[in-house]
């Protein structure tokens, strides 16, 4: 599907993709940036055809394809591009890929992905490195719904 990008986010693994460093480069030409939001205007062959005008978050846009979200249009695969409410900001979409996947729940980023989870209403499993990050851990599930201004 084609997204219309309405925000980029930046990680260090894009900067660190564009720089060569510790990754090697599959394309001989990349649009890089792996998160971010917008709405879809137009889908393919075989997409349910009413996914045309959704906001959405997208993650992983560029993870083994040259096409990532530092465009105005980019083409992701369907199953990249989440639903993001209405009120929920475009770059608050743009900010929840890779950290969101890759954060453990010891640390920041973690933190605030399990106050998210649970104002969603999810059931929280996350790792941690040792007695006191848990109880770092246990403490974000207890503290939540999570602040109204990230929305």
């Amino acid at each position: 599907m084609r997204l219309r990008v309405a925000v980029s986010g930046v990680n260090p693994i894009d900067w660190q993709a564009r720089s060569g460093a510790g990754h090697p480069k599959h394309f001989l030409a990349v649009t890089p940036h792996l998160d971010g939001a917008g709405t879809i205007d137009a889908v393919g062959e075989g997409i349910d055809q009413s996914r045309a005008g959704l906001r959405v978050w997208v993650f992983m846009a560029a993870a083994g394809r040259p096409t990532g979200t530092a465009a105005e249009f980019t083409v992701v695969p369907a199953e990249r591009a989440v639903p993001l409410p209405d009120e929920a900001a475009f770059a608050f979409g743009a900010s929840l890929g890779v950290p969101a996947l890759t954060a453990g729940g010891d640390g920041a980023v973690g933190h605030a992905m399990i106050q998210l989870a649970r104002w969603a209403g999810a059931t929280v499993i996350s790792t941690i490195s040792g007695p006191e990050k848990a109880r770092l851990s246990t403490a974000a599930r207890s503290n939540w719904p999570c602040c109204s201004t990230w929305c």
